[in-house]
């Protein structure tokens, strides 16, 4: 959401509401979808057995200038020696040219620099796309048994020295399903998965610390899976993080099933959907989309 048009100087209040819709009446307008009776709400099916709604993961406020970083996506093949990397620029003031700079490193500091590439690029009024494509080598692979990361820093500048940087993590690996096996980077995998419900006490929904986090994704490393369906809805993002350091490859889905068929159902679908991938897509360990 964009406040800008709300924040006034000194002391401004967010107020978020959220309603968890129940299953036996309306709220808003809104019932939970129960078996044998959907809704146009996609929901999963943890509705049916809890009170599983409410501001579960981080809300954050962004304070930027006329023109920012949106978002930033990264696909580098190890096989094919490249990389790409797409970056959304928004730019609230008139037609300008700024000054784009990508560099990629390895996350923890393990050899040098992947690449940089800086570039002049010409903004229009409102939402921007702009493209990189370049060869990579010299580069360390993310597989299961050595999960190496990099760490891409995209930053854009004007003539009067504004900027704004963002960072995300990613992997260099490629995946496809050939001959009725799954291969990474070029070798057969075979994939021994989990189901993971990820049901937690106190917090419910997403792991309460990062001890217990760090645990649940150990043991199943330790017993040998190295695959894990996270069913029901998103993964919370310490976890999604913790599989791209231990190499456990996921399949993320979101949370929904069991729904009616409306315009309105299908609409709020495509969103949850879309909204799921662009979060997530950076991350090396999301082999598939559920």
């Amino acid at each position: 959401l964009d406040i800008t048009a709300a924040v006034t100087p000194g002391r401004n209040n967010i107020v978020v509401r959220v309603v968890d819709p129940p299953r036996d009446r309306a709220v808003d307008g809104f019932v939970s979808s129960a078996p044998l009776r959907q809704t146009d709400l996609p929901t999963g099916k943890a509705g049916w057995y809890n009170n599983f709604g409410g501001i579960w993961q981080d809300v954050d406020l962004l304070i930027s200038g006329d023109a920012f970083i949106e978002d930033v996506f990264v696909a580098a093949s190890c096989l094919q020696r490249k990389i790409k990397v797409e970056c959304r620029i928004f730019n609230k003031g008139a037609a300008r040219t700024i000054v784009w700079t990508v560099s990629a490193r390895p996350r923890r500091g393990d050899g040098g620099p992947l690449f940089e590439d800086r570039r002049a690029v010409r903004l229009k009024s409102g939402a921007n796309l702009v493209r990189l494509e370049r060869a990579i080598e010299g580069f360390t692979p993310w597989d299961c048994e050595h999960p190496f990361l990099y760490e891409l820093r995209a930053e854009i500048t004007d003539g009067a020295g504004r900027h704004h940087r963002q960072a995300v993590r990613f992997g260099i690996r490629d995946f496809e399903v050939r001959n009725g096996g799954f291969w990474l980077n070029g070798r057969r995998v075979v994939l021994k998965g989990f189901l993971h419900q990820g049901h937690y006490p106190v917090t419910l929904a997403f792991p309460h610390s990062r001890e217990m986090a760090v645990r649940e994704l150990r043991m199943l490393r330790d017993n040998g899976f190295n695959f894990v369906r996270y069913t029901l809805k998103p993964a919370p993002p310490i976890t999604l993080n913790l599989a791209d350091e231990m190499g456990l490859l996921f399949m993320a889905e979101p949370p929904m099933a069991w729904i009616a068929v409306t315009p309105e159902a299908a609409a709020r679908s495509e969103r949850e959907v879309r909204e799921m991938i662009l979060r997530d897509r950076n991350h090396p360990c999301i082999v598939l989309w559920c």
